[in-house]
C-alpha cells in the first residue's frame, strides 16, 4: 500500500472512531440480567412510610364539582396497600388523584403520585365482553403498593376506546433518587432517568412485566400513559 493510501485509510479509521466516541453514552450503564425482570423504583426512605390520600378531581378547566361522596371511597391499613375507588360513568368525565405525604402530620405538604382520568367516551366494554352503554357505570379501584411505585387498576379486562382512552399519570419524585442503589447520586442515576426509566405493566401478579408505551416528562418527573385496558403499572427500568 502506498503512503498516500495508508494515510487516507488511517484518516477514515480515525473519523469513524471519533464519531463512535461522540455518540457513546457518557457512563457505563448498569448491568442487565436477562430474565430478571424490571427494577421497580422504591419509595424514598423517610422516618415513616409515605401516607396516601385520594380525592376525586375534575380535569383542569372543567366546571364540574367534586363527585358525590357516595361515589368515592379510599382507605388502607397503616403500612399496607392503599386503595381508592370510584364509579366511572359512560358519557361523563371522572377522575381520581392519589397524593402522598412524607410524614405523619395531617398538615404536611402533599405531593402527587397518580392521577387516573376516565373521559366520557372512554368506556367501551366490560371484562366479560358486555358493551357499555351511555349512562352505564363501572366501579374502579386503584391500589398503591406501600414499598414500590406501583399502582394496580381494576377491574382487569375493562376495555377503553382507542380514540378516547383513559389516561394514567404517574409521578416519581417521591422515589429514592438513588436509582441504582449504590449509595450515592451520580451520573449513572441521571443516565437511568433519562435513558432507561419507563413504565412496565402486567395483567396479573403471576404474569411477567412488559414495557408499555408512555410519554416521559423528565423535568416534572412524570409519565403519561394512554390506557386501552386495566393492569398493574410500575415506574421501573
Amino acid at each position: 500500500m502506498s503512503m498516500r493510501r495508508f494515510l487516507v485509510a488511517l484518516g477514515a479509521g480515525l473519523l469513524v472512531l471519533a464519531c463512535a466516541e461522540s455518540t457513546a453514552p457518557p457512563i457505563e450503564p448498569p448491568p442487565f440480567v436477562a430474565g430478571a425482570g424490571p427494577r421497580h423504583l422504591r419509595w424514598k426512605a423517610t422516618p415513616s412510610r409515605p401516607h396516601f390520600i385520594a380525592h376525586p378531581t375534575p380535569p383542569s378547566g372543567s366546571s364540574q364539582g367534586l363527585l358525590p361522596a357516595i361515589a368515592f371511597d379510599a382507605g388502607g391499613s397503616p403500612g399496607g396497600p392503599f386503595t381508592a375507588s370510584f364509579w366511572a360513568v359512560a358519557g361523563e368525565t371522572r377522575s381520581v388523584t392519589i397524593e402522598y405525604t412524607e410524614g405523619d402530620d395531617e398538615e404536611d405538604e402533599t405531593y402527587p403520585f397518580a392521577q387516573l382520568v376516565v373521559p366520557g367516551g372512554a368506556l367501551v366494554q366490560l371484562p366479560d365482553g358486555t358493551p357499555i352503554a351511555p349512562g352505564d357505570s363501572v366501579f374502579i379501584t386503584a391500589t398503591v403498593d406501600p414499598d414500590f411505585l406501583i399502582v394496580n387498576l381494576q377491574p382487569g379486562g375493562l376495555v377503553f376506546s382507542a380514540a378516547d382512552p383513559a389516561q394514567l399519570w404517574l409521578w416519581y419524585a417521591g422515589a429514592d433518587q438513588d436509582f441504582d442503589g449504590d449509595g450515592d447520586l451520580d451520573s449513572i442515576d441521571s443516565y437511568i432517568e433519562g435513558e432507561l426509566l419507563t413504565i412496565w405493566y402486567h395483567q396479573a401478579p403471576e404474569d411477567p412485566w412488559t414495557i408499555i408505551e408512555a410519554r416521559h416528562f423528565e423535568g416534572s418527573q412524570v409519565f403519561k400513559i394512554d390506557l386501552q385496558h386495566f393492569s398493574g403499572y410500575a415506574v421501573s427500568y
